[in-house]
Order: C-alpha cells, then sequence, then structure tokens
C-alpha cells in the first residue's frame, strides 16, 4: 500500500511539473500578414505627434508651468502645461517656420517635447525662465 501511495504522488508530481512546462511556453504562431506588419512598423520611424495652437493672445511662464491664452470658437481659454518633470525644448521659432501668434507642442520619438513659440509672440524666453 505505502508503494502504491508513493508510486500515484510521484506521478502527480511528474504530470504537474509537465503541465507547468508546457503552459509556461507561450505558442509562437503569428500569420504571414503580422510577420509582414511587424516588419514594417520596426522599418518607419513613429509618427511625430504634432499640436498647434493658433490665435495664441498671451503667453507666460509661472513657477514651472506654461500659461497661455488662446481665442477659441467659444471665446477665450486658458491652457496650463507643466513644464517640470518633463523633458520639455522651449523655444522660439522664427516668423517665416509658424503661424502668426501661434504655439506648437512637437512630441519627439525619443519622448522629448518640444514647445515652439512664434516670434510675432510678446514673450522673453530669459527672463521668464531665469527664477525656473
Amino acid at each position: 500500500m505505502k508503494d502504491l501511495l508513493s508510486t500515484t504522488s510521484s506521478l502527480f508530481i511528474i504530470l504537474f511539473s509537465l503541465s507547468l512546462l508546457f503552459l509556461t511556453e507561450e505558442p509562437n504562431v503569428e500569420s504571414g500578414e503580422q510577420k509582414k506588419t511587424i516588419a514594417t512598423q520596426r522599418k518607419q520611424p513613429p509618427e511625430k505627434k504634432t499640436t498647434t495652437y493658433g490665435r495664441v493672445q498671451s503667453v507666460t511662464v509661472r513657477d514651472g508651468v506654461l500659461i497661455f491664452v488662446a481665442f477659441e470658437k467659444d471665446g477665450l481659454k486658458e491652457y496650463y502645461f507643466s513644464l517640470r518633470g518633463k523633458n520639455v525644448i522651449l523655444c522660439q521659432s522664427p516668423t517665416s517656420q509658424m503661424p502668426h501668434k501661434s504655439i506648437q507642442f512637437e512630441e519627439s520619438d525619443s519622448g522629448s517635447l518640444r514647445i515652439t513659440l512664434s516670434a510675432s509672440l510678446d514673450i522673453n524666453l530669459e527672463k521668464e525662465l531665469k527664477d525656473f
């Protein structure tokens, strides 16, 4: 009886170990279309997300927060964007590259965010960021 019990328990342990071995392996079943899609995604650079706010009335930086007011369909709307704890590049562009009185937010593939202010906006970045 003792031999039968030890044999049965040994079989259960072996079967349990084998089931764990087979369950932890992920099946590598991919169709040809999935392989092509993955390959094209790896070849193409990730898309940059760009948001542009036009008709900006005023811009300021206070305590690490970019505050700007834009004229929308519903009237004036305030926007707040925290500059702290993020990789942010804040710059002013020549007038030829940006629309008049606009702000552009552009996410790069390296995880940083570039905020470009048009030259027509009345802001001195050196002065605004001095106490930041």
